[in-house]
């Protein structure tokens, strides 16, 4: 399927040329959250754009693939709180998250105080 080359596209970090791919699909079904959290990773590692992700939260604030995107974006962004938040989001939807266990875990004995 279109979606399954666009999603390999997206692991080899080919982010350019899932793009349009990823377009496509969501021109023919705008509310897919997996396609929308997809294009959104695409979007975001092309054009640091972060619209079609929050979208797919906003849609579906349980979908794992959408949250995972997100707090990685506020990783790259430098926004250590707002990644935790999301991966204890993630955590609670998809507890064996290998990313949100390693952010949760990465954040015990740093030294912080909450």
């Amino acid at each position: 399927s279109v979606h399954a080359e666009a999603r390999r596209l997206l692991a080899a970090a080919n982010f350019a040329a899932a793009l349009p791919l990823l377009e496509r699909l969501r021109e023919e079904d705008p509310s897919d959250v997996a396609v929308l959290a997809d294009l959104g990773w695409a979007s975001w590692k092309t054009n640091r754009e972060t619209d079609y992700i929050r979208l797919a939260v906003t849609l579906d604030s349980s979908n794992p693939r959408a949250l995972e995107y997100l707090g990685r974006v506020y990783e790259e962004l430098k926004q250590p709180d707002k990644a935790d938040r999301v991966a204890k989001s993630l955590l609670k939807v998809e507890r064996t998250n290998p990313w949100a266990r390693k952010r949760i875990t990465a954040g015990r004995g740093a030294g912080k105080s909450r």
